[in-house]
């Protein structure tokens, strides 16, 4: 029911089955969740908060409260409940990058590289670890390890431009602007549609001596995206 969007019967059903026992965490959880879509949030919470009471240990349960914390702005008790988890369960990868989320929304970015390291040593060459890693590592100015997670984002998936945007930016900081200005060109070629690519290439060849290739961007951007402003103030 869950999976076919049929909320209000899974609500209806977890109910019914509280009522012969109250105290089955994976039910108040499934209760919490379809609640949480249902935009219910207090009720959530609180499903939530009683499943964690039967069971300490059951970690859906405060993935799902972690959920309603961070929509409540609270993201210190948000990162309480992975660090919970991974109390007990230390080598849980989905909860060392929800751990890693947290702290990076936190603006605590030094543990959220460290969370996202420990994840990736337990899957290596994941592209998605690698990904949201090489922009830590950017956020933080360790360039040369920016560069590396990218360089094996684009080793396993090509077609993906994220990875080439990354790369480019961390070779502007590096001062390799011949690879940073051929990261953004292929970062373009993979996702034309994607306007802040483009952009963002015309401003760097604007700043380094491709003037007249940054004007002729930013004509077909304004052209091609009349809602865009930026791209109409710098021409």
């Amino acid at each position: 029911l869950f999976l076919k969007k049929e909320y209000d019967k899974v609500i209806a059903e977890a109910q019914a089955l509280l009522k012969a026992n109250s105290r089955r965490p994976e039910v108040l959880t499934l209760l919490g969740l379809a609640l949480l879509v249902k935009e219910q949030v207090a009720e959530a919470e609180k499903e939530f908060r009683r499943a964690i009471e039967v069971d300490g240990t059951y970690a859906p349960a405060r993935r799902g409260l972690a959920r309603v914390l961070v929509s409540s702005k609270k993201l210190e008790e948000a990162a309480e409940q992975y660090r919970a988890i991974l109390a007990a369960r230390p080598t849980s990868v989905m909860d060392l990058t929800g751990l890693g989320q947290r702290y990076a929304l936190q603006g605590n970015l030094a543990q959220a590289v460290a969370q996202f390291e420990a994840a990736i040593r337990l899957a290596p060459g994941y592209p998605p670890l690698a990904l949201v890693l090489a922009d830590l590592y950017l956020r933080v100015g360790r360039n040369t390890e920016a560069i590396a997670a990218a360089r094996d984002v684009i080793k396993a998936q090509p077609k993906l431009a994220a990875p080439h945007v990354t790369l480019g930016e961390a070779y502007v900081r590096t001062l390799r602007i011949p690879e940073a200005l051929a990261a953004f060109k292929e970062a373009v070629a993979l996702d034309p549609k994607q306007v802040m690519y483009q952009y963002r290439l015309a401003q760097l060849q604007a700043s380094f001596g491709q003037a007249a290739e940054a004007r002729a961007a930013l004509a077909k951007i304004a052209e091609a995206n009349p809602q865009f402003v930026p791209a109409k103030i710098d021409l």
